[in-house]
């Protein structure tokens, strides 16, 4: 090949890389655009027709979780967390930013909303937190209840999709464990292919006869 038809070739990736460097900085300026356009009607947002106390908070379901720590200073710990925690008003807002939160329910309950969505952060650790301590206490039925109830308030903390698939595992219950796994794709979760990885890898694994008569509380 000669000269020339190098010089072209070379001027031809020049223009390409060109045109997509304005594209994709033409898409960057409109993707600023709209979101400075959107924070500054959510700063402009004022919603006097909320009443926060009418909305439809989580109620955390005490039946569920221990009553007793049994001397362990852990569980101990996140019992007393979960007490205080169960009068507050919870809501599930991990998908909201604070620019949504302003559209949603105005700038004036700015604050008041975050705090809200702290609550619900809070919980869902403390969820994972407790059924991880029942587990390793070989108690796989309670860590079950408590991580299917997270997985009802739409949590996206993979750890609790992770171990109650650990838990259905230990109970011998594929049929649970096949639900579970349908389940995961609808959650939007950040470590989706590891999960469902993982629960594969389990169900192979599996030799037990499903357990149909398992109960499941959500």
């Amino acid at each position: 090949m000669g000269f020339l038809p190098i010089l072209t070739l070379m001027f031809i990736f020049v223009l390409f890389l060109a045109f997509r460097y304005r594209s994709t900085s033409r898409k960057m300026t409109e993707s600023e655009d709209a979101f400075y356009r959107r924070e500054i009607e959510a700063n402009s947002t004022v919603r006097t027709d909320i009443d926060l106390n009418s909305l439809d908070y989580l109620t955390i379901p005490m039946d569920k979780f221990p009553s007793d720590s049994k001397g362990n200073m852990e569980m101990s710990k996140a019992l007393d967390e979960l007490n205080a925690l169960k009068d507050k008003r919870i809501l599930n807002l991990t998908k909201m930013s604070n620019t949504d939160l302003k559209l949603e329910y105005g700038r004036n309950h700015l604050d008041e909303m975050q705090a809200i969505g702290e609550n619900y952060v809070q919980l869902s650790i403390l969820i994972v937190t407790i059924a991880e301590i029942l587990y390793e206490a070989g108690e796989y039925n309670d860590a079950a209840r408590i991580l299917e109830y997270g997985i009802a308030t739409k949590t996206d903390i993979n750890k609790n999709y992770m171990l109650l698939a650990d838990c259905y595992n230990m109970l011998g219950s594929t049929r649970q464990l096949t639900e579970l796994r349908e389940q995961v794709p609808t959650m939007g979760l950040t470590l989706e292919r590891n999960i469902l990885s993982h629960i594969d890898d389990l169900i192979k694994s599996s030799s037990s006869t499903p357990s149909e008569n398992f109960p499941t509380e959500n």
